[in-house]
């Protein structure tokens, strides 16, 4: 989830011109509700033909600051995680916090939040044509076979 939705902030910086804030994607956000991945391994297409396909449905990846990593999956069973709800809804996907009771108390999740989308995305294969993709467009992510780890 990190390679593909780190690649994806840095396409958008380069896309801009350096201009203007950065824009940081919610892992968390993929992981919540991509159905692509999770602590334990992914694809590499799946987060971007997940977004793909949100984005043509009138909603996008929402931002780190309305939903932060907690490094917390639906199948993960260490540390705190068995505790959080990772399931996929408002609150999962993008969410306002007060910090008193005067501004509201706990946390709500947000119907319509600032978020990325995307018009269309690739595969690739080969070093001449991951150079000429980074040249081009910038960062890419790429899969590696982890299993002999």
């Amino acid at each position: 989830a990190h390679a593909p939705v780190s690649a994806l902030a840095d396409r958008i910086k380069i896309a801009r011109g350096g201009q203007g804030i950065d824009i940081n994607p919610s892992v968390q956000h993929l992981l919540n509700c991509g159905g692509v991945g999770s602590c334990n391994g992914g694809s590499v297409d799946g987060p971007y033909q997940w977004l793909h396909q949100i984005s043509k449905e009138g909603a996008g990846l929402s931002y780190e600051t309305s939903n932060p990593y907690l490094a917390c999956t639906p199948n993960s069973k260490e540390g705190f995680c068995p505790h959080v709800d990772t399931s996929c809804k408002a609150i999962n996907v993008a969410r306002t916090c007060g910090g008193f009771s005067a501004e509201g108390g706990p946390c709500t999740g947000l119907s319509s939040y600032p978020n990325i989308t995307i018009s269309d995305y690739g595969s690739i294969s080969g070093p001449d044509a991951m150079m000429k993709e980074i040249f081009h467009r910038g960062p890419i992510s790429c899969t590696i076979d982890a299993g002999p780890l």
